[in-house]
């Protein structure tokens, strides 16, 4: 039973330590925004996901780009 207890005390020192049962909740020191490079990297690779799928059903992609699994034996 002692043994017990004193590691109940050093399992609640360990949480303690880390911040369990801490009240504050801790926030990014700023705030993320998103600015106008942001917007152009999401669209343009959006535009080039697109245009490789498009590629890739239409059949416009060169043979070696496309996967292809070995024979099961």
């Amino acid at each position: 039973i002692i043994y017990e207890i004193r590691r109940s005390l050093m399992i609640a020192e360990a949480l303690e330590a880390r911040g369990y049962g801490a009240i504050r909740k801790v926030d990014s020191p700023y705030k993320l925004v998103m600015r106008r490079k942001d917007y152009m990297v999401l669209i343009l690779s959006t535009i080039m996901t697109m245009l490789i799928l498009v590629s890739k059903i239409v059949g416009a992609l060169p043979p070696w780009i496309y996967l292809k699994l070995p024979e099961p034996l």
